[in-house]
């Protein structure tokens, strides 16, 4: 697994390497937790204790340009109203699309959309403001 890791690190795919350790990790904990196979197959997590490749992963700061984002627009156009609604609602709203997709209309109130903690990984609530282009984007509910 090491090797499998490293090699991954070592042809430029740090944050790659950092992935596959990390499942991996994850399955090895999971198999020794169901004794996958019996306890004599796995006896301990053979990722347990390695480093991740990269210490700090380079943060991603890439955002849309006008002209993207005027494409995009205009390719959701294009797209079953239900892909346009929440494409053009994700764009809208600076939201995640899974965001979109859980959001619930007696959550939203004075133009403001509520998103409960439970949907989020800081475990907090949300709100986001909509705007009046909000308003004419149709997100059919079936």
């Amino acid at each position: 697994m090491i090797d499998l890791v490293e090699g991954i690190r070592d042809s430029g795919k740090g944050i790659t390497a950092n992935r596959v350790r990390s499942t991996a990790h994850l399955i090895f904990n999971e198999g020794l937790y169901r004794e996958f196979g019996g306890p004599r197959y796995l006896i301990g997590n053979p990722v347990a204790g390695t480093k991740p490749p990269l210490k700090v992963e380079p943060t991603r700061d890439r955002y849309l340009t006008r002209e993207e984002i005027g494409k995009l627009w205009e390719v959701l156009g294009e797209q079953n109203p239900l892909t346009e609604g929440i494409g053009k609602l994700a764009l809208l709203t600076g939201q995640r699309i899974g965001q979109v997709l859980r959001i619930r209309w007696d959550k939203i109130e004075d133009d403001v959309w509520e998103t409960p903690p439970e949907h989020h990984k800081g475990g907090r609530t949300i709100m986001t403001p909509l705007s009046p282009a909000s308003d004419r984007v149709y997100c059919p509910t079936e």
